[in-house]
C-alpha cells in the first residue's frame, strides 16, 4: 500500500491510523508548495488534485475518512464489529466528523489565513457559532467516558479528535473542558505523535 500524504494536510487521520494498526504502507510525500499535487501524474490518482489518496493494489481510495475507515476494516479492534450497535455509531460519528463538525472549522481557518484587514468577522462568528453547536452535542457524547463508541479507541475517535486538535490550533476548543479532555488523550497516544512527525 502507499498512502500519498503530506503532514500538513487532512493525510494525517489515515496516518494516525496507520500508527495505531501497524499496517505496512509506505508514506509517499506529496510536496504541495512545489504544486506536485496538480501534476498530471498526481490527477491521475486524485482527480481533485489534493491529498490524501491511498493505493492498495488496484484500489486507489481517496477522501482521508473513507481511507481511514477502509484501513480500520483491515486490522481488529479499530472497527466495530460490522452489523452490531457499536457499528452503526461509529458510522454515524464518522460522517458527523466530515459533514457536521468539519464544515465550521473550516470556514474559520480560511478566514484566518486572509490578512488581518481583509478578514470577514461575521464569517468568522458564523463558523465558530457552527463549531460550537457539535462541540455541545460531542460534550454530551462523551461526557463520563474515554472514547465515543462503547469506550473503546476506534477510527471515529481519529477523524473527531483530528478536527477538534486543528480547531484547538485556531483557541475554538475554550470553554469546552470535556472536549478539550478528551481531544488531550487523543494526542496523548504515541500514534499520533508519530503521525505528526
Amino acid at each position: 500500500m502507499q498512502l500519498y500524504s503530506n503532514k500538513f494536510s487532512r493525510g494525517t487521520r489515515p496516518r494516525w491510523l496507520l500508527e495505531e494498526s501497524g499496517l505496512a504502507c509506505e508514506i509517499v510525500n506529496v510536496d504541495m508548495a512545489a504544486r506536485e499535487h496538480k501534476s498530471e501524474a498526481y490527477l491521475k490518482l486524485h482527480p481533485h488534485g489534493v491529498v490524501p489518496v491511498l493505493v492498495d493494489g488496484d484500489t486507489r481510495i481517496f477522501e482521508s475518512a473513507a481511507i481511514t475507515l477502509y484501513l480500520a476494516d483491515k486490522v481488529p479492534g479499530l472497527a466495530p464489529e460490522i452489523g452490531t450497535r457499536a457499528r452503526g455509531e461509529y458510522y454515524q460519528w464518522a460522517v458527523w466528523s466530515m459533514v457536521t463538525l468539519e464544515p465550521g472549522v473550516t470556514k474559520v481557518f480560511y478566514e484566518l489565513r486572509k490578512p488581518e484587514a481583509e478578514r470577514d468577522a461575521a464569517v468568522i462568528a458564523e463558523g465558530t457559532r457552527m463549531y460550537h453547536e457539535c462541540l455541545r452535542v460531542l460534550t454530551d457524547a462523551i461526557e463520563g467516558r474515554e472514547w465515543l463508541v462503547g469506550d473503546t479507541f476506534s477510527a471515529a475517535d481519529i477523524l473527531v479528535i483530528a478536527i477538534v486538535a486543528w480547531a484547538g490550533v485556531m483557541k475554538l476548543n475554550e470553554g469546552f473542558p470535556v472536549v478539550e479532555a478528551y481531544a488531550a488523550r487523543g494526542k496523548a497516544r504515541p500514534a499520533f505523535l508519530r503521525a505528526r512527525s
